[in-house]
């Protein structure tokens, strides 16, 4: 075999092995969706977070499983140096796969033409929150922060899927909303719900 045909079969095998991970990642994400969707059913006038975000939780929980079994089968022994640090990756990727899958299991919206209320990661319940008491809107770094009338914020995480609606919803109720995020609305569509 040439050198030309050995590295035409190296970079075939390499491509084929890297479609194989990227199949098998994305094939692992959708049914981690589909499990949570399952398990968690929504109720009427019930949103949540997007089931990606379990997902992500879960691949985190398999990418934990994966490093410790490479690290228990490979030649790592607790004598080694890198202990410490491969000991506090698989910690790592454990508690924020089981954190996702938490956040994204126990948090809930509920909304109405009158009132918001949402469940936090936690399970807390709020109480109801009428559109007229949401006095300011702007985007923070993770979430879309709700300044109350009484002091209190309340963040809804990006991607929520009904985020648009309780944007216009706070918007004709008079809340004041950052010029930026105004201007992303307009050039979104309007949802319909009069």
């Amino acid at each position: 075999m040439s050198p030309k045909e050995a590295r035409l079969k190296e970079f075939l095998i390499r491509a084929l092995v890297t479609m194989s991970v990227m199949t098998a990642v994305g094939l692992s994400l959708r049914l981690g969706q589909w499990a949570i969707e399952r398990a968690t059913p929504v109720r009427e006038g019930e949103h949540r977070l997007p089931s990606y975000f379990a997902a992500v939780g879960l691949l985190s929980g398999a990418f934990a499983g994966f490093c410790l079994g490479a690290g228990l089968v490979g030649h790592m022994s607790p004598q080694r140096d890198d202990f410490a640090a491969w000991a506090g990756l698989v910690a790592a990727f454990t508690i924020g796969g089981v954190a996702l899958v938490a956040v994204a299991a126990n948090w809930r919206l509920w909304l109405d033409d009158a009132t918001l209320q949402i469940r936090n990661e936690f399970g807390q319940i709020s109480p109801c929150i009428h559109w007229s008491e949401i006095v300011r809107v702007k985007p923070g770094l993770q979430s879309m922060c709700f300044r109350l009338s009484g002091g209190q914020v309340l963040k809804i995480p990006f991607g929520t899927p009904i985020l648009l609606e309780v944007l216009w919803r706070a918007h004709r109720a008079g809340a004041q909303i950052d010029k930026g995020l105004l201007q992303e609305m307009r050039m979104s569509p309007k949802p319909h719900f009069d």
